[in-house]
């Protein structure tokens, strides 16, 4: 009776390793890869990473990240818009992106449409999209002193 408990006892053991050996052979996710889907938490994971990788926050006081969705984000662009009319403080940067880099870009120029000259000197935008969409953004944003940088994806 004894010996039958000892061999289950092995088979267990025995499935057991190798169901750990399963797990150790997934797939690893790159952080660093560009969402293929509209997914909110996916980007900002993406975002997150990027910033991470750029070391876009160091140094900065505060940092206000912005995912531009397929819905209305005619809130978020008010908030942006009240901030660069109250004029944003040294040391802040903004960091925008979203699924559709054409409709970022939209956003950005938009936001910016009223922006000051040199009126935000010392702040910074990490934009995250396509380079097609790159040189339109530094044009809407750049004229305030705002710095932009650019992290591709495609």
């Amino acid at each position: 009776m004894k010996n039958w408990k000892f061999w289950l006892l092995i088979a267990l053991i025995a499935m057991l390793s190798a169901c750990a050996e399963k797990a150790d052979e997934a797939p690893k996710i790159d952080p660093l890869a560009v969402p293929t889907s509209t997914d909110k938490d996916a980007w900002r994971k993406f975002m997150n990473a990027v910033m991470k990788e750029t070391k876009f926050t160091e140094g900065a006081k505060g940092i206000y990240p912005y995912y531009v969705g397929e819905g209305d984000d005619t809130r978020k662009r008010e908030v942006i818009q009240e901030s660069i009319r109250n004029g944003i403080q040294p040391g802040y940067a903004y960091v925008i992106t979203g699924a559709d880099s054409t409709k970022v870009a939209d956003f950005i120029v938009s936001a910016f449409a009223e922006a000051k000259p040199d009126t935000l000197l010392q702040t910074k935008l990490l934009f995250i999209g396509k380079q097609a969409d790159d040189a339109r953004v530094r044009g809407a944003v750049e004229p305030s002193g705002m710095a932009v940088v650019f992290h591709g994806t495609d």
